[in-house]
């Protein structure tokens, strides 16, 4: 029971080998018909698989389910009723020579973005899977096979990461415990929108204006960050965020039109926006009125003059800018303006 005998001999092809790679299993000098199994760990060891001889007499299997270390191989037989073996093979398994890792790109990403995670290398046929959790107790994120390729590298595409930082890993089954890789720490930041409102519009000079940006974000956690006001090219202040919202009070702006922009500095976690709007601030005026000649005789000529002259903010030197447009003259009273007698274009 359990004899060797002459001829009847095993072989493995290639020894040694590495981790998941293909190895065959070569038994020779087998009766047509005879069954013939393969054993590791002696003929008391794991069946590793079975075969019937073929026209040549010999019978071939391959495995790749060897874990790293020394096999002793053996293939046996029955002939009359006595289980015949052949010599023992010692197949020697190697780890691969890099360490099994992950990979994920682009980190951080955005919400919705397609992340593509690598996992190399990996023995031939083999499926990896890729986790959210940290541990294959985690979530499914997908899974991905090596075929015939030895110390390959598999990848899969995922889009579905919600906003946050999501611990990933891949692992793939073994004897024993699975084996992993390193975790990856994938950040995925939330989409935001900055909406910029302002206090008057259109303003008048000397007037507070307070310009509001509010940032929202598609999850349910407060946007955090800061936000830089700007008008035009020119950058006026940057003012944290508190509660979702930054303002800043602007008590002299020029007159004309402005660009008013607020960008959002996001914190981790967050992609940036901003947001834009047109404020318009129009002087203001006195118009002092003088007459010549006053008095004057019925018929005679009079020459009605109104000085436009624009309106200094307190503390501030006099606007730049000076009147233009059209001053209406009436003969009536200031509340109620009676016949308009004339009107004349401002002149500087």
């Amino acid at each position: 029971f359990g004899q060797t005998t002459g001829g009847f001999t095993l072989t493995s092809n290639p020894n040694p080998s590495n981790l998941g790679q293909a190895v065959t299993l070569t038994a020779g000098a087998v009766a047509p018909t005879t069954t013939v199994t393969f054993f590791d760990g002696g003929q008391n060891g794991t069946v590793i698989g079975s075969g019937n001889s073929n026209s040549g007499q010999v019978v071939i299997i391959q495995v790749s389910n060897l874990t790293a270390g020394t096999h002793a191989l053996i293939a046996c037989r029955p002939i009359n009723g006595v289980i015949t073996c052949t010599n023992t093979v010692n197949q020697v398994v190697n780890t691969p020579s890099a360490p099994f890792t992950l990979t994920s790109n682009p980190n951080p990403s955005s919400q919705g973005q397609a992340v593509t995670l690598t996992a190399s290398p990996v023995p031939s046929f083999t499926t990896v899977t890729f986790y959210d959790g940290g541990s294959t107790s985690g979530t499914p994120l997908g899974s991905a096979s090596s075929g015939t390729n030895f110390n390959a590298a598999v990848s899969i595409t995922v889009s579905t990461l919600s906003a946050g930082t999501h611990t990933l890993i891949a692992c793939y089954p073994n004897d024993g415990p699975s084996v992993c890789t390193n975790t990856v720490t994938q950040v995925v930041s939330a989409s935001t929108t900055t909406t910029l409102t302002s206090s008057a519009n259109p303003a008048s000079a000397c007037q507070s204006v307070t310009f509001t940006a509010k940032v929202t974000a598609n999850i349910t956690l407060p946007v955090t960050g800061s936000v830089t006001f700007s008008d035009g090219t020119t950058a006026l202040q940057t003012v944290p965020l508190s509660g979702g919202s930054a303002s800043l009070t602007l008590t002299s702006i020029s007159i004309g039109t402005h660009q008013i922009q607020a960008r959002y500095n996001p914190d981790p976690g967050y992609n940036g926006s901003s947001g834009s709007l047109s404020e318009t601030v129009n002087g203001t005026s006195t118009i002092t009125v003088s007459t010549a000649p006053n008095p004057s005789n019925s018929g005679q000529t009079v020459t009605i003059t109104a000085a436009v002259a624009a309106t200094a903010c307190s503390g501030q030197p006099p606007p730049s800018t000076l009147p233009t447009g059209t001053v209406f003259f009436f003969d009536g009273p200031t509340t109620n303006p009676g016949n308009l007698i004339g009107q004349a274009h401002v002149t500087n």
